[in-house]
């Protein structure tokens, strides 16, 4: 996990952004609230790093679904079987629809 953190350092820093919203405002939190926040703090560079890095991430196999709970402390819900769940195909449909939302957001707040 350790090589994961170092080597994409700007998408880890946007997974931290969901725990922290966990902790902080649980009950008002929403994966949009978090991505708008996510780019109002940061440059146009360190986005593009992000949704960089957030593709690498994707391509990985076996992809890394462990290290992103780890990380976020989330398990991801399934609409299709109506629970959360703990499966790699889960966590990389949550993370290419975040990285989806993260590129429209930023280019709405003229970031990209």
């Amino acid at each position: 996990m350790k090589e994961l953190n170092n080597k994409f350092h700007c998408f880890l820093n946007l997974l931290i952004e969901f725990l922290e919203d966990t902790y902080l405002a649980y009950s008002k939190r929403s994966d949009n609230k978090t991505i708008k926040r996510f780019i109002k703090e940061r440059e146009r560079s360190y986005i593009k790093k992000t949704l960089q890095e957030g593709q690498e991430v994707l391509k990985i196999d076996p992809f890394p679904w462990k290290w992103i709970q780890d990380i976020t402390n989330r398990w991801v819900y399934s609409k299709e079987k109506k629970e959360y769940v703990e499966d790699p195909e889960s966590y990389k449909k949550w993370i290419a629809e975040t990285l989806a939302l993260l590129e429209k957001e930023a280019k709405k707040q003229g970031k990209l």
